[in-house]
């Protein structure tokens, strides 16, 4: 099933909710967001992180040849850790 990251921003007045920005389809779970960055899990085994404000890719890093069920990130100040069926990868800069 393919979906589609949509970042909404609420403006008021009047309060409702516009489409500031939205990602590629083909994305894995949901995205987790901490610190203003959506990290993002694709089913082609990359991961991107995506700035909240711009929509901007802020990274895009090779995991895994397929990301299969539902994979899980976890964000620590020092790295970004990425939990699969088979695998855990950890990225820091």
């Amino acid at each position: 099933m393919a979906s589609t990251v949509v970042c909404r921003r609420q403006r008021s007045p009047p309060i409702a909710l516009h489409v500031a920005w939205h990602a590629g389809s083909s994305n894995s779970g949901a995205p987790l967001i901490a610190a203003g960055t959506a990290w993002v899990n694709f089913n082609n085994g990359h991961t991107q992180a995506i700035d909240l404000a711009s929509g901007a890719v802020l990274a895009d890093v090779r995991i895994t040849g397929d990301l299969q069920g539902f994979p899980q990130t976890t964000v620590t100040p020092t790295a970004v850790c990425f939990t699969g069926t088979t695998f855990i990868t950890a990225i820091a800069n």
